[in-house]
């Protein structure tokens, strides 16, 4: 086999890298999801005690599984986005980049907060229009 060259592990942690990873790794996370999903409404498919256990505990397996391709996607994300964001800093500068790694985090902590907010209500909008 040949030799992986210095350019290759280079463009490996360049920050288009890993927002390409990032984004390769929420469709694979978001196709996981929708696949599964349906699968957690298994819960009701028996009538016997024993049918029912089975699927109540395949749904939490499933949900599980969704939830943790979900925070895989974050985990990704915020490495490619913290990568991104301090790229242009050397290492001769660390108190510049730990300052710039704590605005980020309050600005992700924040905006990660608002859209939470608006998911939440757009959530409760469409239940009581579906009651």
């Amino acid at each position: 086999a040949p030799p992986v060259s210095l350019e290759c592990i280079e463009s490996a942690s360049s920050p288009s890298f890993r927002v390409m990873y990032a984004l390769a790794v929420t469709c694979l996370s978001a196709l996981l999801i929708l696949l599964l999903e349906p699968a957690a409404m298994l819960e009701k498919f028996g009538t016997t005690g024993c049918r029912r256990r089975v699927g109540v505990q395949f749904s939490s397996f499933v949900q599980l599984l969704s939830k943790a391709a979900a925070t895989t996607s974050m985990i990704v994300w915020n490495d490619a986005l913290a990568y991104s964001v301090t790229a242009g800093i050397g290492e001769e500068q660390p108190e510049v980049k730990q300052r710039t790694l704590l605005l980020y985090s309050l600005t992700m902590t924040f905006a990660g907060s608002a859209v939470s907010m608006q998911f939440q209500s757009w959530s409760r909008h469409l239940t009581t229009l579906s009651e």
